[in-house]
């Protein structure tokens, strides 16, 4: 019984021992693949780690690795596909950024490497030292682009003789490259430049005060100016130009006094005869030619003060003038003679186009002439014919029984004068006699025409034409009510002046006359407009305030007249420039007698035909020096 269970037993323990190194074996093999693998794995993640920080050389590296150790493992063959793209493509672009480089193509390489910046990781030593590379040269060819823009910009001052900023330029530059011998050039142009300008301005101060002496007569002090400038500027021909007039002024020294003493003496006698701006004419040639300055610019002074005074006389006149003319005119007006009115109204208003009182007057009283000629036609009007003859067709048309016709031509007259009273007491009387339904329609028509005038603003019209309704048909409700609505608006609208008014209109117009006495004309003025704006119809305030415009307007006049002491400069200028340039014409100094009487003409003389003549004297003179060759 025993032995049969022990065969199993045996039997087992045989099997297990005889297998038992395969089983070791077996159990050593798949721990050695486990390490392995896990080893794979790692290597894998490692690589993608790195991927994804941009270290694609890492990468790579990380998954050769991984191949090693599986040579077909497919996702490896992938990422390494993948990694090794994306290295090319680096490649490519940095290559690509390098051409733009050696093209000069700054921006577009600066693009790349910015882009390629964004995507290598440091510790892609290989790749992210090239890309150093790249950015570095891109730094250099961007401060070499930029110190030769600096360069061109300095230049473009130096051209325009803008040194300032020419060196402020060139100095920027120097920060970028100190050495650079282009720099050390062009500093010594800028110092060049500079001593040419001061030269230049010490020249142009020297001419300055040259020409300052030369116009005061200081001769030998201007010509020591000039010879300065010639020391300077060799053959300068404004300095040679004016020496030349100078050696002729002293040369012809006494001849020059003599002429201006001969201007002088008649100026004076002139003077004392009472011929004032003849005796002017001849002080301001003595000062043209220098002589007796002082004493001719105080006769000339006397001078503008006696004119200023015959002037205030006459502006007085004047005055008076305008007075009388307005009080004239009103007295007419209020006389009803229209037309005698108008006339003398505007006989003051040539003294004083601009008088604000009786230019009023005159479309007052032209106002009321034309009402007045509306009412009978005159026969000095131009419509006198016309209305004539229609008044004799309507005449006819009535006598035959032709109403119709009648009131057509009445109707016509009025068209043109709304105011004639014969047209108005015949339409009427027609009117009454025609068929009662026609005038009814010629009625509603004339009540429509006044609504028509008075939307217009034709208020006087619209109510006369109202009144030759109510003439005709006193009954008519429609033309009654507008009529007294139309008068009540008339009569609201005129100003109502009551006796306190007027005492303060009086108090204001006292007020204006003390400012008058005391020649405070803006004052009085002020006061006077007032006094009439609250009462119109005061006359004494009016004439009052025509004279002081008047007066006011023609003072300024006459002292803007005396105060043109630059005015006065300018003409002795123009004589003297002119003076000198015949002396020296007749001398043969012919450029000297062209820059004289080219300067006279940049005055700008008003008097054209003596423009003319002076062009036609420097033709002459240029001519003259053309035959000297």
């Amino acid at each position: 019984m025993e032995r049969k269970h022990q065969i199993p037993i045996i039997i087992f323990l045989s099997i297990f021992l005889l297998n038992l190194p395969f089983s070791s074996v077996n159990a050593g093999k798949t721990s050695y693949q486990k390490k392995e693998r896990q080893k794979l794995e790692q290597y894998i993640e490692e690589g993608k780690a790195l991927y994804e920080k941009g270290n694609y050389q890492g990468a790579l590296e990380k998954w050769t690795e991984a191949l090693k150790i599986d040579p077909w493992n497919s996702e490896v063959k992938n990422l390494i596909d993948d990694v090794l793209k994306k290295i090319s493509n680096f490649s490519d672009e940095l290559n690509r950024g390098f051409n733009y480089l050696d093209n000069n193509e700054l921006d577009k390489a600066k693009k790349i490497f910015d882009k390629l910046s964004k995507e290598i990781n440091p510790e892609d030593k290989k790749n992210y030292e090239l890309l150093v590379k790249g950015i570095t040269l891109l730094k250099e060819a961007e401060k070499k682009k930029e110190f030769e823009n600096l360069l061109k910009k300095g230049d473009s001052y130096l051209n325009k003789k803008e040194i300032d900023l020419a060196e402020e330029t060139f100095n920027e530059a120097q920060k970028l490259f100190p050495t650079d011998e282009r720099l050390a050039k062009r500093f010594q142009k800028i110092e060049k430049i500079k001593e040419e300008i001061k030269k230049e301005e010490r020249i142009a101060q020297l001419k300055s005060r040259a020409r300052e002496l030369f116009d005061q007569n200081k001769f030998q002090e201007s010509k020591a100016r000039w010879e300065e400038v010639l020391s300077l500027k060799p053959g300068d021909e404004e300095a040679m130009l004016y020496i030349s007039k100078i050696n002729f002024k002293e040369k012809e020294k006494e001849r020059i006094l003599a002429l201006g003493k001969s201007y002088f003496d008649t100026g004076v006698n002139l003077y004392k005869q009472g011929r004032y701006n003849e005796a002017m004419d001849q002080f301001e040639n003595s000062i043209a030619v220098g002589y007796q300055i002082e004493a001719s610019q105080k006769y000339i002074d006397s001078i503008k003060e006696k004119l200023f005074e015959i002037e205030k006389k006459k502006n007085e006149d004047r005055v008076e003038k305008i007075a009388k003319y307005l009080k004239e005119g009103i007295k007419l007006y209020n006389l009803n003679k229209f037309r005698e009115a108008l006339k003398v109204l505007n006989d003051g208003l040539k003294l004083d186009p601009d008088n604000t009182q009786v230019k009023e007057y005159i479309v007052i009283v032209s106002i009321a002439l034309k009402r007045q000629e509306e009412k009978r036609v005159p026969m000095t009007s131009p419509f006198y014919p016309l209305v004539e003859n229609l008044k004799r067709l309507a005449k006819n048309a009535y006598e035959k029984g032709n109403y119709t016709d009648a009131i057509k031509y009445y109707e016509e007259i009025l068209l043109i004068f709304p105011f004639n009273e014969y047209a108005k007491l015949n339409l009427t009387k027609v009117l009454k006699k025609t068929d009662p339904e026609l005038a009814s329609d010629i009625l509603s028509n004339m009540i429509k025409e006044a609504e028509d005038l008075l939307c217009k603003g034709k208020k006087r019209e619209s109510l006369e034409k109202l009144k030759t309704v109510l003439d005709v048909d006193p009954n008519n409700k429609k033309a009654g009510l507008l009529y007294r609505k139309l008068k009540s608006e008339m009569e609201a609208s005129k100003k109502i002046v009551t006796r306190d008014m007027i005492n303060r209109a009086k108090q204001l117009y006292n007020q204006g006359v003390e400012f008058y006495k005391k020649e405070d004309l803006k004052d009085a003025i002020s006061k006077w407009k007032e006094a009439i704006s609250i009462y119109p119809d005061f006359v004494e305030a009016r004439i009052s305030l025509a004279k002081a415009e008047t007066k006011l307007r023609n003072l300024k006049l006459i002292e803007a007249g005396k105060g043109q002491a630059e005015s006065e400069s300018i003409s002795i200028a123009i004589k003297r420039h002119y003076i000198d340039g015949l002396n020296y014409y007749m001398s043969g100094l012919y450029k000297e007698a062209i820059s004289e009487w080219k300067e006279l003409l940049k005055l700008n003389p008003e008097d054209e035909s003596f423009k003319k003549r002076i062009y036609q004297n420097i033709k002459r003179a240029e001519q003259r020096l053309e035959m000297r060759g």
